[in-house]
């Protein structure tokens, strides 16, 4: 010890950590096993019935995809904030939103958050077309008796010859496209299970 040094005797310190049990989340993932189903659909091997399936599927697919790729992005404690399970408030804007509804707002609210750099410009617009079909098939305006004289509003949708007329690939394509927007404006990587499917 040096000259002019100063020594300083400092009292034996004790530590105490405490530790909680871990809490376990399960979540399950549907996307990639719904765009696999509608992409199978696309091949078109059972002529309308595929074009049906492939719509339905590829619906499906987009509504996992959205809150996957969320719940990814804020975590499993803030999901229920874009995505609560019931009205939070009169009015809840974020309660059971249709489909075009979360991929429009979604993403702007976690750019809003910090969550993500940007809000995507995504055109929607196929997507609206998607929507309409699936609903019109699942809620049976599909099954709905069509004449000429009939206004708009009573006319089947899709309507008769339509699904015929589609084209296969066309609902797969609609899904591919949107999900790859997104994650272009965004700068991500895209799942690897689009890039195989290729003919959408």
């Amino acid at each position: 010890m040096a000259k002019g040094d100063t020594v300083i005797n400092v009292p034996t310190a004790h530590i105490r950590v405490t530790g909680h049990a871990p809490t376990l989340w399960i979540s399950a993932n549907f996307s990639e096993p719904w765009f696999r189903d509608t992409a199978r659909e696309a091949e078109g091997k059972d002529g309308q019935h595929s074009t049906r399936r492939e719509i339905v599927f590829a619906s499906s697919f987009l509504e996992s995809y959205i809150f996957e790729w969320a719940r990814q992005i804020c975590g499993l404690d803030r999901i229920n904030d874009y995505y609560p399970p019931k009205a939070r408030f009169k009015g809840d804007r974020r309660i059971q939103r249709p489909l075009k509804d979360k991929w429009k707002f979604v993403p702007g609210e976690l750019h809003s958050d910090g969550l993500i750099s940007k809000a995507p410009d995504l055109d929607l617009s196929e997507l609206g077309i998607l929507v309409e079909f699936r609903n019109g098939l699942l809620h049976a305006r599909a099954s709905r008796p069509s004449t000429g004289s009939l206004r708009k509003e009573f006319q089947p949708v899709p309507a008769p010859g339509q699904l015929e007329s589609i084209g296969h690939g066309w609902a797969c394509s609609v899904a591919k496209k949107l999900v790859l927007k997104l994650h272009e404006d965004l700068q991500t990587p895209a799942p690897s299970y689009l890039e195989a499917h290729k003919d959408a």
